[in-house]
């Protein structure tokens, strides 16, 4: 679902028209962008914190 969401951002971001013809498009790339890489950042928090639980539970 994320590459899903970088796709269609990337897709937008290829958008080059002034503003006013695209109705505030870059802000809200600009916000899709922002969240992309947040979630991107949780799924890798979540994964990581998934590793050392799995390793801690082995060694004990």
């Amino acid at each position: 679902m994320l590459a899903l969401c970088e796709e269609i951002h990337h897709t937008l971001m290829e958008f080059d028209f002034p503003d006013a013809l695209t109705h505030g498009l870059r802000h809200k790339t600009d916000i899709a962008s922002q969240l992309i890489d947040k979630t991107r950042s949780d799924i890798v928090s979540v994964l990581a914190a998934d590793r050392i639980e799995k390793v801690v539970k082995n060694i004990g």
